[in-house]
């Protein structure tokens, strides 16, 4: 992604999520990071719990459908690794709202 795109990327993101701490990845940065990146700033916009009970049961669905395949023997090894990067999509969102939630 060369600057110009990136910049119209983050001007975007920050006008529709209100935020102003987000900031894109720089290059050498993992790709995962950016989700992470726009999961802080959906944090700081909806309410952190609704962000963590959303993500977690997601995970929760996650797990009983991969439980389900394995014990139907239908869990092949691509399966299983699409399931892993769902997940790890799921904690994306979920991290950053766990990490400044205040459970009042």
């Amino acid at each position: 992604m060369d600057a110009a795109n990136r910049d119209e990327l983050v001007s975007y993101i920050r006008s529709r999520t209100r935020s102003c701490c987000w900031a894109p990845s720089p290059p050498s940065v993992r790709s995962d990071d950016a989700v992470l990146d726009l999961g802080g700033s959906l944090a700081d916009l909806y309410p952190k719990r609704s962000i963590i009970v959303a993500t977690q049961d997601r995970s929760d669905d996650l797990r009983v459908f991969t439980r389900s395949r394995r014990l139907a023997g239908f869990a092949t090894p691509l399966f299983i690794i699409i399931i892993a990067a769902l997940n790890g999509v799921a904690m994306g969102f979920d991290m950053p709202a766990r990490q400044h939630s205040q459970w009042r």
